[in-house]
């Protein structure tokens, strides 16, 4: 958060980006006067505060009057302490003014995200996220009806925030993708179930679906997201993913031991799913809880025995 050049993977500049802005600028940091120490924190018991402008052009909701696009200056204030007791916290506050819009000049928006560490003896940390908009100047009778739109909006934002967040968590969630060895009579065979959502926020999922998602709309898939080997040679791709159990036939001169299972554990729900913003290889970009993401997987595992 604190680097001096917030480049292409950097937290909030994906999150900035996932919420639709474009040419995003940064100024250097403006750094209060307190001696970090070696983990770059601010010393037990005190705080170390840092400044930056952020300038950047967002699309803006379809409303009268109103452009399709926005240039907005942001100033962010970081703040990153550390308590007596030696745990860390980190707030994050922005102060925002858009430009371009009606009114534009006569309000700010701003949004606090504080993380701070759980209480002794649990793992995490708290998240919390607030906003409000600030007129300074009156807006009459529209002043209402700006306030209420921005608060719709920045509730939205938090969400997709606190996803992007999660993705940083450790790798918990990710499935254990090693694969025992198999003898020379028995053999473990792995299939993933992709489905995807039309939004964030729908309980109905289906089998991928948009252009971009190339082989992984026939829903099963190996573990590159490709084709599976054990796939029925011809079978039409829509009808493959219609299906609800793997559609695979048993390895030539092998025997199946059992069913297709979805393998469970601590790390995936019941069922056995995980949840992401997209189709990503690396396990630790997945996470057990849906909240406001669009993609699920879950894997599949049969063994079977030579004939």
């Amino acid at each position: 958060m604190s680097a001096e050049h917030w480049n292409s993977g950097s937290v909030l500049i994906q999150h900035f980006r996932q919420l639709g802005a474009t040419e995003i600028d940064t100024s250097p940091w403006i750094r209060v006067g307190i001696e970090e120490d070696s983990s770059g924190l601010a010393p037990t018991g005190t705080s170390k505060l840092e400044l930056r402008e952020l300038r950047m052009r967002t699309s803006v909701p379809p409303a009268p009057m109103c452009p399709k696009t926005t240039r907005v200056t942001a100033t962010l204030c970081l703040i990153a302490s550390v308590s007596k007791e030696g745990s860390a916290s980190l707030t994050i506050m922005s102060s925002k003014i858009s430009h371009d819009v009606p009114f534009g000049d006569k309000f700010l928006v701003q949004e606090k995200v504080e993380l701070t560490p759980r209480c002794a003896g649990e793992t995490g940390v708290d998240l919390r996220i607030s906003g409000r908009v600030v007129f300074l100047q009156t807006c009459g009778m529209l002043q209402s009806r700006i306030n209420s739109n921005i608060m719709s909006q920045l509730e939205a934002t938090a969400e997709a925030l606190a996803s992007r967040l999660r993705l940083l968590t450790p790798v918990d969630w990710a499935v254990d993708e090693e694969e025992p060895e198999n003898s020379e009579d028995v053999r473990t065979e792995y299939v993933w179930e992709l489905q995807r959502r039309v939004t964030a926020w729908s309980s109905v999922w289906h089998a991928p679906f948009l252009p971009h998602d190339g082989f992984k709309r026939l829903r099963w898939v190996s573990p590159d997201y490709k084709p599976h080997a054990l796939q029925f040679d011809g079978a039409c791709p829509k009808r493959l993913a219609r299906c609800e159990v793997p559609p695979l036939c048993p390895p030539h001169g092998w025997m199946s031991l059992g069913d297709w299972q979805p393998e469970r554990s601590a790390k995936t729900t019941c069922d056995g799913w995980q949840h992401a913003v997209d189709f990503y290889s690396a396990g630790q970009l997945w996470c057990k809880s849906p909240f406001a993401l669009h993609v699920r997987r879950r894997r599949w595992v049969c063994r079977y025995r030579r004939i």
